[in-house]
């Protein structure tokens, strides 16, 4: 999920954030109907788009959270079954705001933990603080879902490779279910940490040519350092033998 969003309402103070991070989630079914101010049409134009690219739906839902600022959201999830990877379609209703626009989201679960999403929301200035070393994140404003999802597929492929993992195939509601729920640990988690960048970021950027997006739009976290450290590894274990 947009994650940011949970703390649009506050600062920097890190204890404050803290107290108000969800630690569990539920996830009832919901209907469109529900949800009054829902952009329906935006929605059947996003599943259209979806379903064109090979995805199915899973369960329209809202994360409800333990929470007080956790706003009201719609998500439709869906799933592609070859590919390995959820989509969702969510729209978020602040209280005593205007709603946000409806946008959608790409994930996948990697081996070893690692995680990667593609986005076509603006990220919210906010959602710097939750970065975590093993989630990758691109954000790819206003990209249609079938750019969204060759980008995607493209950085998850040369991911893998680099880091010699694959992606996970639990296409499940109970798989997304559960990776949700170690994300909300792993977002505190990250906020304790306050984890920053790493200079190899802008080297990788480059190598996938994510000039559709901004540099401060990509989060690599980790991935470029234990990249490096595996190449160098392959490199010594190769100059070995010679």
């Amino acid at each position: 999920m947009h994650w940011g969003n949970i703390l649009v309402s506050f600062g920097g103070a890190k204890r404050r954030i803290l107290k108000n991070l969800p630690t569990t989630y539920s996830f009832p079914p919901v209907s469109p109907g529900q949800f009054p101010a829902l952009d329906s049409a935006a929605l059947d134009r996003y599943t259209r788009e979806f379903e064109a690219l090979g995805f199915t739906r899973l369960l329209d839902l809202s994360l409800v959270a333990d929470s007080p600022i956790h706003p009201g959201n719609f998500c439709r999830l869906m799933v592609h079954s070859r590919n390995h990877c959820f989509a969702e379609i969510t729209q978020f209703f602040p209280q005593r705001k205007a709603p946000l626009p409806l946008k959608c989201s790409i994930q996948s679960y990697l081996q070893e933990g690692w995680t990667i999403a593609f986005s076509d929301r603006k990220p919210q200035a906010a959602s710097s603080l939750l970065r975590r070393p093993k989630a990758i994140a691109v954000s790819m404003p206003e990209a249609s879902p079938s750019d969204l999802l060759a980008s995607f597929l493209r950085m998850r492929d040369q991911v893998c490779i680099d880091l010699g993992i694959s992606p996970l195939k639990d296409d499940t509601l109970e798989a997304y279910m559960a990776k949700v729920q170690r994300t909300a640990c792993e977002m505190r988690d990250a906020v304790q940490q306050r984890n920053s960048a790493l200079g190899l970021s802008q080297v990788y950027y480059r190598r996938f040519s994510l000039m559709k997006t901004r540099p401060e739009y990509v989060w690599l976290g980790d991935y470029p350092k234990v990249a490096e450290e595996r190449k160098q590894g392959y490199a010594v274990a190769y100059g070995a033998k010679s």
